[in-house]
């Protein structure tokens, strides 16, 4: 045998192996709000540059899971925790996402990249949400699979006046767009989340938040007893 072969065979067992990537239902299973949920306004420090902490304010479109009745809620982040959840600095309006987020001790939020925001757009022919595609970390069945879609938000197309060349380089290499005839680009692959959802919760979805039942004053005592 080798010298090659029996120094791998040596070192072998010690070689850590990469770790599967999760399921979406997993994911749903672990976390604490599951929803498709729109960026309001974030608010890192450093207000320019790389953010080093901070939140960003998420309203909740479609709760598909979460703790309580919260519509707005806030996601901590700060470098150096693993895979921290920042969220573009600049929201724009049509920005929307499939989040999958952890409830703190102190009843915020936070998440793991990606999955904390997987981009979501809006279908122009019927308004139906889908999720961009392909899905980034995520192990999916060999039958689900993205299609040809037009997207009709602001969110789905990438103007190179307003991004850097290695921020625009970046998408392209990530997602399938196509040229528009006013130089911005288009993402043209989605996969529409009427689909993908039995993935997330294959045994239903979850029931909504308990509410608390409103307090009833005790019955007034009779006169005499």
């Amino acid at each position: 045998m080798s010298p090659i072969l029996l120094g791998l065979l040596a070192f072998g067992p010690n070689i850590a192996a990469e770790p599967a990537p999760p399921t979406l239902a997993e994911l749903a299973s672990r976390a604490d709000l599951v929803a498709i949920a729109q960026l309001v306004h974030t608010e890192y420090r450093p207000r320019e540059g790389t953010p080093e902490a901070g939140f960003a304010l998420l309203r909740l479109l479609i709760p598909y899971k979460r703790p309580d009745s919260q519509d707005v809620v806030a996601v901590y982040a700060e470098r150096g925790q693993p895979a921290a959840c920042f969220y573009p600095v600049e929201p724009d309006a049509d920005e929307r996402y499939l989040v999958f987020l952890r409830r703190r001790g102190d009843g915020q939020y936070e998440g793991e990249a990606p999955y904390c925001r997987l981009p979501v757009h809006v279908v122009a022919a019927d308004g139906e949400y889908a999720l961009r595609w392909p899905l980034e970390g995520v192990k999916l069945p060999p039958e689900v699979a993205g299609e040809p879609l037009l997207f009709a938000d602001r969110a789905a197309h990438l103007d190179p006046a307003r991004l850097a060349p290695s921020a625009l380089e970046d998408a392209l290499a990530r997602w399938p767009a196509e040229m528009l005839p006013d130089g911005r680009f288009r993402f043209t692959q989605g996969i529409r989340l009427t689909v993908i959802r039995p993935h997330i919760f294959p045994d239903g979805l979850p029931p909504p938040p308990h509410r608390r039942p409103r307090e009833t004053r005790p019955a007034e005592t009779r006169a005499g007893e």
